[in-house]
């Protein structure tokens, strides 16, 4: 401890508010079998990650790539990136069905939440990457289907694990915007 200091202590405030949640979580969970309470708590989740610091860019990615963040290939998890898009889109909903707002203060308020964006460095470092990263394996999977086979191998383009889990990804994604569209 004199060495290192307080490694494994959690701050007290923190440990309240995992009681909190958990308490909220078991009222939830009473009433309605598939509450979650993470659910609820996207849009003030966006909210943080509108004012993230590039630094925080690591807490970003842990919530969008979910189980898969520790992993040696990290992608997007599908299911979150549908949860966040999905209380992203409740926000904008209660906000229009509200009755004190009128049609010109809600799209107000969606310009502003757009300007934010360009203040949102950690996201849009984590945003930028992904899409990097996406062009980078669809630029590849293109030119591996379009060149001859001889030319292909002195390229050099062969698919990695990284590759197939960003395709993957990718796919999943597309399915589940498909599904959520019609």
């Amino acid at each position: 401890k004199q060495q290192y200091g307080s490694i494994g202590q959690i701050p007290a405030a923190f440990v309240y508010i995992l009681r909190c949640f958990s308490i909220l979580e078991g009222h939830g969970l009473r009433l309605d079998r598939n509450y979650r309470i993470v659910e609820d708590c996207y849009p003030y989740l966006a909210s943080w990650a509108m004012r993230a610091k590039a630094a925080d860019a690591v807490l970003i990615r842990s919530v969008l790539y979910g189980k898969s963040a520790g992993s040696k290939v990290g992608v997007p998890d599908t299911q979150q990136v549908l949860s966040l898009l999905r209380g992203l889109a409740r926000v904008v909903q209660d906000r229009a069905e509200d009755g004190r707002i009128g049609g010109s203060q809600l799209a107000e308020d969606l310009r502003s939440s757009l300007r934010s964006l360009r203040k949102a460095r950690a996201l849009q470092d984590v945003l930028l990457q992904e899409v990097a990263r996406a062009v980078d394996v669809l630029g590849r999977e293109v030119a591996e289907k379009s060149l001859p086979s001889g030319l292909r191998q002195l390229v050099g383009l062969q698919r990695n694990e990284e590759d197939e889990a960003v395709l993957a990804a990718l796919q999943q994604l597309r399915q589940a915007l498909l599904e959520e569209l019609i």
